[in-house]
């Protein structure tokens, strides 16, 4: 049985966990987009930019845009490494060729 007390303090626990998660996923985008460390990036106002200068950085969804593209590309390249059969039928009308 679950009592209200304690399904609070375990979901404010995941909660905390994916915000973390969430923003550190958001700094590593835009310093790998923009330069830098993450560490230098903050998030506000639905962006995350640069603490010494906040006119370079990203709004929420460019760096979800570029987090699903930085996400398909890697799965291409990952599926693209497989047996030669896997990387004959990922190779129709995408980047990757068969292995010769």
């Amino acid at each position: 049985m679950s009592v209200g007390s304690q399904t609070t303090h375990a979901m404010t626990r995941a909660n905390l966990a994916g915000a973390v998660d969430a923003r550190l996923k958001l700094q590593e985008i835009a310093a790998n987009d923009l330069g830098g460390a993450p560490h230098d990036y903050t998030l506000g106002d639905e962006r995350v930019y640069r603490r010494d200068n906040p006119s370079r950085g990203l709004t929420y969804a460019q760096a979800a845009q570029r987090a699903r593209s930085s996400s398909a590309a890697s799965s291409t390249a990952t599926n693209c490494r497989t047996t030669s059969i896997a990387v004959t039928k990922q190779s129709r009308g995408r980047a990757c060729r068969p292995a010769a």
